[in-house]
Formats: structure tokens, C-alpha cells, sequence
């Protein structure tokens, strides 16, 4: 059985791929788990304030906030550690966004997909 710390750093050498590219994949993991605390703090803070009715302006702000939360998810720099164990790392196909090719077979297709 493999270490958990050796694993990430096989996915981490997997997405890679090229050895000449250097992706900063430790950072981009510090800086979710800090915006997670950050965030998970404000929720907390936050709880009261929630009015009893949401109004139709509310659930358009959530659309908006679920697109561009998943946008983030699927293509942005800063989530590569989260899809590497499922994705590899192709290049930049457009400003702030990222190639990458699916890997592996049944679930760990399906989630790179």
C-alpha cells in the first residue's frame, strides 16, 4: 500500500507528463484550502442572514454563481489538482483556460470527462 503523500505526487508526475513543465500544482492547492477556510468561515458568520423567502433575482445570482463555479472547476489553472488524478495536462488552449486529455478507464474516465 502506497503512501497518500507518494500518490499525490504520482498523479502529480502523471498530469505533468512533460518534464519541462513545472505546474505550480502544490500552490494551486494551497490556495483552495485557503479560499475553502475562508469561504466555510463567511458561511458560518453568515448562517442568520438568510431572509425567509428567496426571490426570483436570488435564484438568478445562484445560476450565475453555479456557472462560473464550475467553469472554474472544469478548466481554470487554480483547480488543476483537483482533476489531475483524472486529467493530463496538454498545453493552454485559451486565455485562463486549459487543455487537458481524460485518462485512465471506467470511473476515472467518466470523472475526467
Amino acid at each position: 500500500m502506497t503512501d497518500p503523500a507518494e500518490r499525490l505526487q504520482e498523479h502529480a508526475d502523471e498530469y505533468r507528463r512533460d518534464a519541462d513543465d513545472d505546474r505550480p500544482l502544490a500552490a494551486y492547492s494551497m490556495l483552495l484550502a485557503i479560499y475553502v477556510v475562508f469561504v466555510a468561515v463567511l458561511a458560518y458568520l453568515g448562517r442568520n442572514r438568510l431572509p425567509e423567502r428567496l426571490h426570483a433575482s436570488d435564484l438568478g445570482l445562484g445560476v450565475v454563481a453555479t456557472f462560473i463555479a464550475t467553469r472554474t472547476i472544469s478548466k481554470d489553472a487554480i483547480a488543476s489538482p483537483l482533476r489531475m488524478a483524472f486529467t493530463r495536462y496538454e498545453g493552454v488552449s485559451g486565455p485562463a483556460e486549459l487543455h487537458e486529455e481524460v485518462r485512465g478507464t471506467g470511473w476515472r474516465h467518466a470523472v475526467g470527462e
